[in-house]
């Protein structure tokens, strides 16, 4: 009887694990497709509370309004992405030049006294010339 006990004993632990092994992948599926169907809702609700907003919109302006509102948040927008754009070209411009080493750091520092001294020369000598009445 106790070989009896051990074999249904061992059948029981290998039922276990074959059970466990398979709802673990069903599980894994099934919380794969739940997170999909949660990211479609999402988006669904996202969409659902911009139709809301256009809703009230429409209901609390003139369509006029909503058109002159619409026009400059699209030149907001283009003048954003220009910047955006100007400070890529910008980061990219910096990184080139720091590229260039510690020595262009002191021949830029030294361009730039440079130049102010130039300015400062440029306004002594306005300055000095006689202003005419």
């Amino acid at each position: 009887m106790s070989s009896m006990g051990q074999v249904l004993g061992r059948c029981w632990a290998l039922l276990g694990a074959l059970a466990g092994s398979g709802c673990a992948g069903a599980l894994q599926e099934l919380d794969q497709q739940h997170g999909l169907y949660l990211d479609g809702k999402g988006v669904a609700l996202l969409l659902k509370t911009r139709l809301e907003e256009l809703g009230l919109l429409l209901a609390s302006y003139p369509p006029l309004t909503v058109a002159a509102h619409q026009c400059i948040k699209r030149s907001i927008s283009l003048a954003v992405e220009d910047a955006e754009r100007r400070g890529q070209e910008l980061r990219a411009a910096l990184s080139a030049y720091q590229g260039l080493g510690v020595e262009m750091d002191e021949l830029a520092s030294a361009y730039g006294r440079l130049k102010e001294a130039v300015e400062q020369k440029r306004w002594a000598l306005q300055q000095l010339r006689p202003t005419s009445p």
